[in-house]
């Protein structure tokens, strides 16, 4: 998710540096005011969060129940983000900055 995320950041000639930077970044050029739905930026966030509390946490797991809707969320995000990358290189979606 954060790839696909970041291509579209790139895309836009927006580059960051840490993963919040991302979220942020993406969550106002892509999600405040559209194109893209507010649940893809809220499912990178929480995405985000798992993956910093399962790394760095001493007493968190993952239980396979949120493993699993991550990646269902995950494949959903990047077929997203995938169609829109396609859609913008054929014209039919122009981004304004």
């Amino acid at each position: 998710m954060f790839y696909g995320a970041r291509t579209l950041l790139l895309k836009e000639n927006i580059t960051v540096k840490t993963h919040r930077g991302l979220i942020s970044k993406f969550g106002q050029k892509f999600v405040e005011n559209g194109p893209l739905e507010r649940k893809y930026g809220r499912n990178l966030r929480i995405a985000e969060e798992l993956r910093e509390e399962s790394e760095y946490s001493i007493s968190r797991d993952i239980s396979k129940e949120e493993a699993l809707l991550v990646l269902k969320d995950a494949r959903e995000f990047l077929e997203k983000i995938s169609n829109f990358l396609e859609e913008s290189s054929n014209n039919k979606y122009t981004l304004e900055i």
